[in-house]
């Protein structure tokens, strides 16, 4: 039997919660669990959620509940906080750290299981996705990717249609999504047009390069 430590990272999309309870559901069973409060808050000074029966009942509740059960949030992750929190992590005597998240938590992953290395502490390091960027490189379609697309198409189609009944008032608008530097996000957004002359008439995605000219002039 391993022991466990599992935290969420970043901005929590729909379906991490999810991601959560799948994941504790697989291995419950067979493994010490530990939870991480706040992310890499949590990580870097040691607030720590014991596995017992009712976290574990907590976790499961959470399956189809937005948000993160566990805290998230964003926190500036030094080199002293990574060697402490792994300090932190060998005296709980966790054997895998398993952290839900993208692109950033991915990256301080990594940084994590050097300094294990470094301080010869034998620690196994997983990294579970969840963006809505759809970022992560050997990720075909991320969770949370899906059901920010299908707001994203949603929200410009009835923006669409509530700029053609305002045309004597406005004539244009533009509609920025998040998607860091790639753009499925923004490509999303005609995925329920229908109509030609419905929205989105043009979609600008930073794989494609642009010139202002050739825009302005559409």
């Amino acid at each position: 039997m391993k022991k466990v430590a599992i935290g969420q990272a970043g901005g929590p999309t729909a379906v991490i919660n999810a991601t959560l309870a799948g994941f504790v559901k697989e291995i419950e069973r067979d493994h010490a669990l530990l939870f991480i409060q706040n992310g890499y808050e949590g990580l870097a000074h040691g607030m720590y959620l014991d596995g017992d029966s009712e976290m574990l009942s907590r976790v499961h509740l959470h399956q189809d509940v937005p948000g993160a059960c566990l805290g998230s949030g964003r926190f500036p992750l030094t080199d002293e906080h990574i060697e402490n929190g792994v300090r932190l992590l060998q005296a709980q005597g966790v054997d895998v750290l398993v952290f839900i998240g993208g692109n950033g938590t991915m990256e301080a992953l990594a940084k994590v299981e050097a300094e294990a290395r470094r301080q010869n502490v034998s620690l196994q390091v997983l990294g579970l996705p969840k963006t809505v960027d759809n970022d992560l490189g050997g990720t075909d379609h991320a969770p949370g990717f899906g059901s920010s697309a299908r707001y994203v198409a949603q929200a410009t189609r009835d923006m669409s249609r509530d700029l053609a009944s305002m045309q004597n008032f406005e004539k244009v608008r533009v509609l920025e999504t998040m998607g860091r530097n790639a753009g499925w996000l923004s490509a999303a957004s005609g995925l329920l047009q229908e109509y030609e002359e419905e929205g989105p008439h043009f979609i600008a995605i930073p794989e494609r390069p642009i010139k202002k000219k050739s825009f302005l002039r559409m």
